[in-house]
């Protein structure tokens, strides 16, 4: 297995989730026993990542407990940051984004919601990432996710055009997966944070004027966002017909 030492995993977790109703982070649900944040950090694993930073927000010490619990050989072998949020409840996502890219020691990053679940291959996609300064895993086929509610993407080629959550026209979603070049976003992070503009897609429209955003799939990619207890429902019944690994 190939380990990319020279990307960071930026995880976004710092929201309260009000619409899933539950009084924990979302990251912490708890899908047949495993948190989604555990979940999601064996999958970047044995996707070769080995480095990660944990940005958080509501009951921070409650994904603090997540953390110890982890697999002995997760634990071993990851090099972890925890980064607070404390504007959480003032300042959206792309302001943690903001605090993650700061605190990256190394070129690349990967970017992630931390109320997603993530599965399948994406090695070979890091192996391959066009020359944009942020690209996007794209998801085209929208079959289990519907585009209420998401963000929609207007993607030609390898080049995603608009995105937004009210596009009429468009031809993919948002997964919450990114992929970039922590010097130029952190630049351009840093530009929107001062203009009061603290949503990560701020940061991704700004990138998309400049013609630096692209969008990339693989065959056997599969994301799922986590908002409501219908949306949480229904990943476990994909899960439970064996559609897709769960740990």
């Amino acid at each position: 297995m190939r380990k990319y030492t020279n990307v960071t995993a930026i995880v976004l977790m710092a929201g309260q989730g009000k619409r899933l109703g539950m009084k924990i982070p979302k990251a912490c649900v708890e899908i047949q026993g495993v948190s989604l944040l555990a979940h999601n950090l064996c999958w970047l694993y044995a996707a070769g990542i080995r480095k990660a930073i944990f940005v958080t927000g509501f009951k921070k010490f409650l994904v603090e407990s997540y953390l110890k619990s982890l697999p002995i050989y997760i634990k071993n072998n990851f090099d972890i940051k925890l980064v607070h949020n404390r504007w959480w409840l003032q300042k959206e996502n792309g302001y943690s984004a903001y605090l993650g890219l700061r605190k990256c020691n190394t070129k690349k990053f990967m970017l992630l919601m931390g109320d997603h679940f993530f599965s399948g291959s994406i090695g070979e996609m890091l192996e391959n990432l066009p020359s944009f300064w942020l690209v996007e895993m794209v998801d085209k086929k929208m079959q289990y996710v519907s585009p209420k509610g998401a963000t929609k993407l207007l993607v030609k080629g390898n080049i995603v055009l608009k995105s937004s959550k009210y596009l009429r026209r468009f031809n993919a979603l948002d997964t919450g997966l990114f992929f970039g070049d922590v010097k130029q976003v952190l630049h351009i992070s840093e530009r929107m944070i001062r203009q009061n503009k603290t949503k990560w897609n701020d940061v991704v429209n700004d990138l998309i004027k400049k013609h630096q955003v692209g969008g990339m799939t693989t065959s056997d990619f599969f994301w799922f966002g986590i908002n409501t207890k219908q949306q949480l429902r229904t990943l476990i019944n994909i899960i439970k017909k064996g559609k897709y690994e769960y740990l």
